[in-house]
């Protein structure tokens, strides 16, 4: 398993020049608001996915003394033993492996795995949308067929929709279907396969956690890939609606998630408690569903503990210990009491007080 054995920030955030070396470890990082806890996690997430967790560009995180900003680790226990990212207002983002720069940042999906949990995760009770940004970047972190049958799928789709709204002849969008009928295949196929796994291994961290409640989730297909032939004629008869809308209105770019508590919707009929617990299992099984397929991710957990009680923060505390593969961040205002001595470093205004 990776870990970043030291780190370095350059103009990023509220960061000027920072710099800290890492032990393999539990690492809990605690401060006040605003001392830079969060934004040690954001880095750290684009050096391994390429951006942000928060749904912000690349411009608005540069510090405002600044034009760029530069992140860079050292990695131990992998053979890519650098990865850097530079970012500069007016050329763009790059990453680099070893000191050389990729051509695409798919490339770099994979590579240096990650799972992280912030609370704007809720969002993902919520919104379809963020439910399907999500299980793509777990599935697409994991399987480099999936996230070529993703990027292709969703080319085809751009393409098509934007013929729809230009109304243009139906022979024109016959090539883009037919794309989306192959690659839609290739992804609900293997979504249904992950989502079964999936599935599995969050009942048993949800119980782990101390939760007893009848929860589960399930995988949702809009549309049922078939034959080919049946596949484009089923598209074909969606024409006149789809034209109407300026958009395709059926396929794998609209397959959803449920979940359930009680047989019941989780979004309308948990409390704001049970949600949080729920999200907190599902992230922990992100992280364990990569470990079972060879693809052990780096943990960020950003004020998992929030308006948590002692019992609960002690047994998820307690399940992160005792189930630890891989270097663990996790943010507090403060330092925790806990069962067992994590690797603390204490932060104030975006430098390091006490390790």
């Amino acid at each position: 398993m990776f870990f970043f054995s030291k780190v370095s920030f350059s103009f990023f955030r509220g960061f000027h020049s920072f710099e800290i070396e890492l032990p393999n470890d539990f690492i809990l990082l605690y401060g006040d608001n605003g001392s830079g806890k969060t934004n040690f996690l954001e880095a750290l997430n684009i050096l391994c996915l390429t951006k942000s967790f928060k749904s912000v560009s690349d411009k608005d995180i540069v510090n405002e003394r600044s034009d760029f900003y530069f992140l860079d680790a050292e990695i131990q226990n992998h053979s890519l033993r650098k990865v850097s990212c530079n970012f500069l207002k007016n050329k763009g983002k790059k990453i680099f492996h070893n000191e050389e720069p990729i051509a695409k940042f798919s490339q770099h999906l994979g590579i240096l795995p990650c799972v992280s949990l912030i609370p704007d995760d809720s969002d993902i009770i919520k919104d379809p949308s963020k439910r399907r940004k999500w299980f793509n970047l777990l599935f697409s972190q994991w399987d480099k067929d999936y996230l070529a049958a993703l990027q292709n799928y969703q080319n085809a789709l751009l393409q098509r929709n934007t013929l729809l709204k230009n109304n243009s002849p139906f022979k024109e969008l016959e090539p883009w279907t037919y794309q989306l009928c192959i690659y839609g295949k290739i992804l609900i196929q293997k979504r249904t396969t992950y989502f079964e796994k999936l599935h599995q291994i969050f009942m048993n961290v949800y119980h782990q956690l101390g939760n007893w409640d009848d929860i589960s989730f399930s995988y949702q297909k809009n549309y049922t890939y078939d034959d080919i032939n049946k596949d484009l004629h089923f598209y074909e008869k969606q024409l006149k609606i789809d034209f109407q809308n300026s958009y395709t209105t059926y396929g794998a770019h609209r397959d959803d998630v449920i979940f359930q508590l009680n047989l019941q919707n989780l979004k309308y009929f948990a409390s704001q408690g049970q949600q949080k617990t729920f999200i907190i299992a599902l992230k922990l099984s992100e992280y364990e569903f990569l470990h079972q397929y060879g693809k052990t991710p780096l943990l960020l957990l950003d004020d998992v503990f929030e308006k948590l009680d002692t019992k609960r923060i002690q047994f998820i505390s307690n399940y992160l210990h005792q189930n630890r593969k891989s270097q663990i961040f996790v943010t507090h205002p403060s330092s925790l009491n806990l069962d067992f001595a994590p690797y603390f470093i204490h932060m104030n205004k975006h430098e390091v007080v006490k390790l």
